[in-house]
């Protein structure tokens, strides 16, 4: 279905804040030598775990990030993945429990996103190899972010797929059909509260956060395990309350953070209503009526 360009993939991870880091400490470290020849090598020296810590790390992104395939098959999909060591791995669809889109902040100029998901059986990812397992394309365009979504979550409508995500991805404030924190949350959340939000549609509920880094996680109404409302003591007094939606252990979390209360609890109330009724739909060809029950 889609391919990682190698170019492409080397630009991501130069764009990282890892080899930001990295590219940092590599120019520092002469110019502390230059300026006191004395302490600097000391200098370097406290430096270089960093430097080698900062530097696996981009590379294992490179590695494991070389020739990135997504191909569509019965079961789902299959992502093949890896430059010394390659990987291939099936995720079914059905499997799939959230789905969460990021964009990191040096991403943007590029416009380049992420793609991450939770998938029963999995567990929560432990490290950078671990990661890669819950991850269906690494660095792709806007349009092959709409290929995968329609393949991870078949049963969501296109149309609504695709506004949700571009609102989610792009939106600011109360446009479109997203809900907000109220203009009081930004006494908590100064920079974010503008971006924080929900917008749900009869097959899937969407969060966006994020400011600098966007974000907006995606998940299907009957793979909701349970929903949770929470309330600080600042929260309590500015009448705000936090929303968590709890799906299988995985890198994406679902929540929605800051709402007002009376939003918070119509949104667990809502939630919970839109998870039972798509189970019960998808349970239903499950179990067909016997003829006597058809007959009645």
């Amino acid at each position: 279905m889609l391919a990682v360009p190698v170019p492409r993939l080397l630009g991501s991870v130069l764009a990282s804040g890892s080899a930001v880091v990295l590219a940092a400490l590599l120019v520092a470290a002469p110019v502390a030598l230059v300026l006191d020849p004395v302490a600097g090598p000391a200098v370097l020296a406290a430096w270089l775990p960093g430097l080698i810590s900062f530097g696996a790390v981009a590379y294992r992104r490179f590695e494991q990030g070389y020739r990135f395939r997504l191909l569509r098959i019965p079961e789902g999909m299959r992502v093949r993945y890896g430059l010394f060591s390659v990987r291939s791995q099936t995720v079914p669809t059905g499997r799939i429990q959230a789905v969460g889109v990021d964009q990191p902040l040096l991403w943007r100029p590029f416009g380049w996103y992420r793609i991450r998901v939770n998938v029963a059986g999995y567990g929560p990812a432990a490290g950078e190899s671990d990661a890669m397992r819950s991850t269906l394309l690494p660095v792709g365009t806007l349009p092959e972010v709409r290929t995968v979504l329609h393949l991870a979550l078949p049963g969501a409508r296109d149309g609504d797929l695709t506004a949700l995500l571009g609102e989610g991805l792009h939106g600011l404030g109360a446009q479109g059909r997203y809900t907000t924190s109220p203009r009081r949350a930004r006494w908590l959340d100064p920079l974010v509260h503008r971006r924080t939000g929900f917008a749900a549609t009869e097959d899937v509920l969407a969060v966006r956060s994020g400011r600098l880094s966007r974000r907006t996680d995606v998940l299907p109404h009957e793979k909701t395990q349970s929903v949770a409302v929470s309330q600080g003591p600042l929260e309590r007094a500015l009448g705000l309350a936090d929303v968590q939606l709890h799906s299988t252990p995985g890198p994406v979390t679902v929540a929605v953070a800051h709402l007002d209360t009376g939003d918070a609890r119509a949104l667990a109330a809502a939630q919970a209503a839109h998870a039972a009724g798509a189970r019960r739909l998808a349970d239903a060809p499950r179990h067909p009526r016997t003829p006597l029950q058809e007959r009645a």
